[in-house]
C-alpha cells in the first residue's frame, strides 16, 4: 500500500469506511467468532505491486515485508481493543527498515472488525471520549452480510460490501484458504476515471490473507499477501 490522499487511493486493507456511516440491518445477528484478535497472534505479509501499463497483468514483489503482532489488550473509553504492532521492512530501501506503527482493533456489536489504523488514515484520536460503539474504521464486516458502505468522492462513488454469502476458496503464497471477500467497487462520474474494484479476503479465525488497494486516477495497484501466521486460540 502507498500513502495517498483519499482522492487518489481507492481502497486498501485499512478501509476508509466509517462505522457511523454504514447501512445495516437493526438485527443482523452475526457470529462474533469470525475474528480472532487474541494477543500473541503473529502475521507476516509480502507486498506486491502492479502497473497497468506493463503487459501481462502481473503483480511483482516490491520489497516490502510487514511483520505484525497482537501485543496486548487495552481499554479505551470503556471499550476493549487489541493493540496491533506493525514493523515494516523494505529489502530495497534500508532507511525504512524497522518502522513501527500501531493499530487498535475490536469487534463491535454488529460483528464488524473495527478500529483505528496507525499506518495511513484514521489514527487513534487524541481525545478518547471520541471513541464510541459506532466510531472508527470498518476493516471487514465479518459475517454481517447486510453491511454496506457508500463513499461519495469528488470523482465518483465507491461501494463496499461482502461479495455474496458463500465462502470463496483462494490460494495465497501457495497456501489454500477459504475466505469471505469484502469488495469495493468504484464508479466514476462522467467517465473521468476508469472503474476500479478491489478485494479484501479474510478467513474465519485467521484474519486477513489478501488485501488490495489501487489508485483511482493512476495506473498503480498493490496487494498484501499473507506469508505465515501464528494464531493463538
Amino acid at each position: 500500500m502507498k500513502i495517498k490522499t483519499l482522492s487518489t487511493l481507492f481502497i486498501s486493507t485499512c478501509l476508509i469506511s466509517l462505522c457511523s456511516s454504514c447501512n445495516n440491518d437493526d438485527d443482523p445477528s452475526p457470529s462474533h467468532a469470525f475474528f480472532n484478535i487474541n494477543p500473541g497472534n503473529k502475521y507476516v505479509y509480502k507486498q506486491y505491486a502492479y502497473h497497468r501499463n506493463i503487459p501481462g497483468d502481473v503483480y511483482t514483489f516490491n520489497g516490502i515485508i510487514d511483520s505484525i503482532e497482537i501485543t496486548e489488550t487495552v481499554n479505551l473509553n470503556g471499550f476493549t481493543f487489541s493493540k496491533q504492532k506493525r514493523t515494516r521492512y523494505n529489502v530495497n530501501v534500508s532507511t525504512t527498515n524497522g518502522n513501527v506503527t500501531y493499530s487498535y482493533l475490536r469487534v463491535n456489536n454488529a460483528g464488524n472488525l473495527v478500529g483505528y489504523e496507525g499506518l495511513y488514515q484514521n489514527e487513534l484520536p487524541e481525545d478518547f471520549s471520541a471513541i464510541t460503539e459506532t466510531s472508527g474504521t470498518v476493516f471487514h464486516p465479518g459475517e454481517d452480510y447486510k453491511y454496506q458502505y457508500r463513499l461519495d468522492l469528488a470523482s465518483g462513488t465507491a461501494v463496499y460490501q461482502l461479495a455474496g454469502t458463500a465462502a470463496i476458496p483462494v490460494e495465497v503464497e501457495g497456501n489454500p484458504y477459504t475466505v469471505l471477500r469484502y469488495m469495493g467497487s468504484y464508479t466514476p462520474f462522467n467517465g473521468t476515471n476508469p472503474t476500479r474494484t478491489v478485494e479484501i479476503d479474510y478467513q474465519w479465525q485467521k484474519g486477513l490473507v489478501r488485501g488490495q488497494s489501487t489508485e483511482i486516477a493512476g495506473d498503480q495497484a498493490w496487494e498484501d499477501r499473507l506469508v505465515s501466521a501464528v494464531i493463538v486460540p
